[in-house]
């Protein structure tokens, strides 16, 4: 399928792939257009799409199996086995269940940020911390503090303990 390189490409590839889809059973959440899903009795099988990447999960094998063969049929597709990394998120598979984590991101922003060497506390910010806009002295370029605080609010997706202190810092961007 030609479409690279089209101004509606991915609006284009979106439309085929979501059309395919549905003609084959699936529905899009109601969450997510992203995100379609298909039950067969009492299974569940899901499709995220995200521009052209493509995942395919659920507890129903037979169904991931045949939605694989179906799209491969379709549209030219490279199997990439076991899911890893996606979005910046690292993706294990444990006896207990799948975790989602965020480490390599998190070292990518130290190094970034040059942080490696900073001492590392058990609590991101006090509790009762008094936080005024006109104290202390302006950056005299903000744009560091912008991507930092941009980055850490992508971070919060694992790292729920640290979304109260971040939340506080976008106020000040």
């Amino acid at each position: 399928m030609a479409l690279y390189g089209l101004k509606q490409a991915s609006r284009a590839w979106y439309g085929k792939i979501a059309e395919f889809l549905t003609y084959s059973g699936y529905s899009v959440t109601f969450i997510d257009c992203n995100v379609f899903a298909k039950s067969v009795n009492t299974k569940l099988a899901f499709v995220l799409v995200y521009v052209d990447d493509v995942i395919i999960t659920g507890d129903c094998e037979e169904e991931i199996l045949l939605t694989k063969e179906n799209l491969s049929v379709r549209f030219q597709m490279k199997e990439l086995g076991q899911l890893k990394h996606f979005l910046g998120l690292e993706i294990d598979n444990t006896n207990e269940g799948i975790v989602l984590h965020q480490k390599s991101y998190s070292r990518d922003l130290w190094k970034r940020f040059r942080m490696v060497n900073c001492k590392p506390i058990s609590i991101s910010m006090e509790a009762n911390a008094k936080i005024y806009a006109l104290e202390g002295k302006d950056l005299e370029d903000a744009t560091m503090y912008r991507q930092l605080v941009g980055s850490l609010i992508y971070l919060t997706l694992s790292r729920l303990d640290i979304s109260h202190t971040v939340g506080i810092m976008s106020r000040y961007m």
